[in-house]
């Protein structure tokens, strides 16, 4: 048996950010994409992405809910600024959030499970913490979808 439609959502646009690689054309290559995690445990698997879901459920008529997934992409690196030309912190990571959309909006249908996506925030920010520099930045990405009330594996 199949995935639930938001299972197979979900694994869809972890796919899509796999495609984050230098080999691709992105202006970096991935450490490690997983989903939701309760123990931030990187290992040193960076750039690190993280994908996280928010479900809000509107009932329809004739046993369809039309469903709004929020996504957050969640983006962290480690930044040694020793191994570069002296340029700002922000300079080397001027592109994650452009080259995440770009990844996330290459299948805008998310393989025929959508019928609409959108980009609905982005930020980043620089954070210093035991001593290391971490760039930071998220992107939310709004992902709708047509679901069978009554079977959550049949799409609406």
């Amino acid at each position: 048996m199949s995935d639930c439609i938001l299972a197979q959502l979900t694994a869809n646009r972890k796919a899509a950010l796999k495609l984050l690689t230098i080999a691709n054309g992105y202006s970096f290559t991935y450490g490690a994409v997983e989903e939701k995690r309760t123990i931030l445990n990187i290992n040193g698997r960076y750039p690190y992405i993280q994908l996280l879901k928010s479900v809000v459920v509107e009932n329809e008529l004739n046993d369809l809910d039309h469903i709004k997934v929020m996504y957050a992409v969640l983006y962290e690196d480690v930044y040694n600024d020793e191994s570069t030309s002296g340029d700002e912190i922000i300079y080397h990571f001027r592109n994650v959030n452009a080259d995440i959309v770009k990844a996330w909006m290459v299948d805008r249908t998310c393989g025929g499970l959508a019928s609409l996506t959108k980009v609905v925030d982005f930020d980043d920010d620089v954070i210093d913490e035991n001593g290391s520099t971490f760039y930071r930045s998220y992107v939310i990405f709004e992902v709708e979808t047509h679901i069978d009330s009554n079977n959550p594996y049949q799409k609406g």
